[in-house]
């Protein structure tokens, strides 16, 4: 054979190899091999095979190259690429492509639609200042809730505002809004402005159950240095209302809790003094207000006492216990609600005068034993044992000292602020006394408090003397008395 046949041979024989190993490149059919086909009104929307790449061919001419036959492999179309790779929500370069059947597209790709819809409507942020910050830069992003019911019809998104308003005239609030998903795309059924958030960040708005005729939707937000607000918005099919708003200087402003074990919650609005003495000094009043559905609104849970009861003694324990909580004495009033629900757990008052009464009994038994100042923090709670027991190891002399050098006052966080204690001390035993008049303890407190200030002789000693008199055997009260009596 001449050396020019061998080499156009060697040459037919090295095209034919390359041919063969390129028709088998991943993701690219054989030749002659049909194209299998897939049924995507079956595929999962969930999943990443719910979205739908264009065919090959397509991506062909949407590039500008000849279509490709189904069944033929790309190799020998001029410029022909690979598909593109199957989008994910983890794709840094954006989402999947979206398609032209709204039912279709996946989930990560209509909130993306929604987001973009809302955010064009939004009024620009503002630029750093020089410092390279913005404070109060202005709403920066929007989150969004797919709703859910298992009662109520349609399929129901909301939005929210996040990053922080601006203060400009007119001022930029933060928003929710609600809108309905159809097959023609996006439409908006309602919208509130929330007046009270300074900031919203993602994951600080939660639907939460209360009851199957609304949606309900909680709101979290900051306002302030310190402190946080609670929206709870409410969503019938139609109009989207802003039911209760609160804030307070804690950040936890409310919140929606499953009080009674029933599987619907209620709302906790915090209401409670956080600024005795100061807001760092760790010592607070604490107090809420509760709401619950009533069946055909949310109403105000109020202790109540009982107009009538076939339980012998029920009426009785209730209303003491009803007259203890009113009284800031929630240990007591604690202990006697125990014993009324015991008698008769199936009476919806005393239920409620329970669930409302140990959440401010408990609430306030674990801020006294956090306290920082647990004397105080204790009065607050009714525990007047609690209380005394912190002057009980202190001297008479250190009992009765100036407040500038008692040891029970310099040095403590109550320093600097001796005319709030003695405020808060003679208001609340003051109330104390009004539901149990025998009470010893109260009747001491307030006769100290007063010395402390230096109130008139004649009260403190009225009040010293009282406590000996309803507990003559309290060593601290008798040798207090025996000290400041003329």
């Amino acid at each position: 054979m001449k050396p020019a046949r061998i080499v156009i041979l060697a040459l037919a024989l090295l095209v034919l190899t390359s041919l063969a190993g390129c028709s088998t490149l991943q993701g690219v059919p054989q030749a002659g091999t049909p194209t299998p086909s897939r049924d995507i009104s079956a595929t999962p929307t969930h999943s990443a095979a719910a979205t739908r790449l264009p065919t090959l061919a397509a991506v062909a001419t949407t590039e500008g190259f000849a279509p490709v036959p189904t069944g033929q492999a790309s190799i020998g179309v001029p410029g022909a690429q690979p598909p593109p790779a199957v989008p994910t929500s983890e794709d840094p370069a954006g989402v999947p492509t979206p398609t032209t059947d709204p039912r279709e597209a996946p989930t990560v790709t209509i909130i993306a639609q929604l987001q973009a819809t809302v955010m064009a409507e939004v009024r620009p942020t503002t630029t750093p200042d020089s410092t390279g910050m913005t404070p109060f830069g202005g709403i920066d992003h929007v989150s969004v809730i797919h709703l859910k019911s298992s009662t109520l019809p349609g399929n129901y998104w909301l939005v929210y505002s996040t990053g922080s308003r601006m203060f400009d005239n007119p001022p930029q609030q933060h928003f929710a809004a609600i809108y309905e998903r159809r097959d023609s795309g996006w439409r908006r059924i309602s919208r509130v402005d929330l007046m009270n958030p300074d900031y919203l960040a993602e994951g600080s708005v939660v639907q939460v159950n209360i009851e199957p005729t609304h949606y309900w939707i909680a709101v979290e937000s900051g306002v302030g240095a310190h402190g946080g607000c609670f929206d709870l918005l409410s969503f019938d099919g139609n109009n989207l209302k802003d039911e209760e708003s609160n804030c307070a200087s804690d950040p936890a402003a409310g919140s929606v809790q499953d009080l009674v074990g029933d599987g619907t919650g209620e709302v906790i609005l915090n209401t409670s003094d956080d600024y005795v003495f100061c807001y760092a000094c760790g010592i607070r009043v604490a107090s809420y207000k509760v709401m619950r559905w009533n069946g055909t609104a949310l109403a105000e849970i109020k202790a109540e006492t009982l107009t009538n009861s076939t339980v012998v003694g029920l009426k009785q324990t209730n209303d003491q216990a009803v007259e203890l909580f009113n009284h800031s004495l929630l240990k007591d009033a604690h202990t006697a609600i125990e014993k009324a629900y015991a008698l008769d757990p199936t009476n919806e008052t005393v239920k409620w005068n329970r669930v409302l009464i140990n959440l401010h009994a408990d609430t306030r038994r674990q801020v006294a034993m956090d306290s920082q100042y647990p004397l105080l923090a204790n009065l607050f709670y009714g525990d007047y044992d609690a209380a005394l027991k912190v002057l009980r190891p202190h001297t008479l002399d250190d009992i009765l000292s100036d407040p500038k050098t008692s040891p029970l006052i310099a040095g403590t966080v109550a320093e600097g602020y001796e005319d709030a204690l003695t405020a808060y001390i003679t208001s609340t035993t003051t109330l104390a006394l009004e539901a149990d008049p025998n009470l010893a303890g109260a009747y001491y407190l307030r006769g100290w408090a007063l010395h402390l200030a230096g109130g008139h002789d004649s009260q403190v000693v009225a009040d010293i003397e009282k406590s000996v008199l309803l507990s003559p055997t309290d060593k601290l009260f008798a040798s207090t008395l025996a000290r400041i009596k003329p």
